[in-house]
């Protein structure tokens, strides 16, 4: 597969990769149809090289279609489009529990002490190959992707690039906005398209 990866201070390039593919049984694979560049990537393109590796695949938001679930997944099918989440979150630890994913006990990276790993961002958040790729491995299929629906926007559902940005930083980010709960998020989906 393709995917843009970090080869050295100021020097990012498309390259041919190994497909990204199911490990686990609560994996999912995303067929990556939508990727965005963000602020932070920008540290990543000199600040934050010391800790990448040549090779690794950037990228912390994305939205795609599943194109496969691992035998435990249940909360969705291939076929369907979702939202890719930039932190990797359990969902089910003390800290998701309470809607502060960005502080996931399962994936905190507590060699740096930083918080919830994150896709396609440095050693410092787990070293988790990114979104900007053609596939994308995704762990806790049951409880990490967030489906939205299918069709055009309308005048009450905004356009799927808006709903990733929108969505995931209030969504993801409890330390630096107002946590909403994984129930309200789908709430509000579901409101906005019926």
């Amino acid at each position: 597969m393709k995917a843009v990866t970090w080869q050295g201070r100021r020097k990012v390039e498309v390259r041919s990769v190994p497909d990204a593919r199911i490990e686990q049984p609560t994996d999912v694979l995303v067929e990556v149809t939508t990727t965005g560049l963000c602020g932070s990537d920008l540290h990543l393109y000199e600040v934050l090289g010391a800790f990448l590796d040549e090779g690794d695949i950037l990228g912390h938001e994305a939205m795609g279609i599943v194109r496969e679930t691992g035998s435990a997944v249940h909360a969705l099918a291939p076929g369907e489009r979702v939202i890719v989440p930039f932190n990797l979150s359990c969902g089910t630890c003390f800290m998701c529990g309470r809607g502060l994913q960005s502080q996931c006990e399962t994936t905190q990276v507590r060699a740096y002490g930083t918080g919830a790993a994150l896709f396609g961002y440095t050693k410092l958040y787990g070293q988790v190959p990114g979104g900007q790729a053609e596939l994308l491995r995704v762990p806790f299929g049951n409880t990490l992707p967030v489906a939205v629906p299918h069709g055009p926007p309308t005048l009450h559902t905004p356009p799927t690039p808006w709903l990733e940005s929108a969505v995931q930083a209030p969504f993801r980010c409890p330390v630096t906005f107002t946590a909403v709960s994984r129930h309200t998020a789908r709430a509000w989906r579901h409101a906005v398209t019926t």
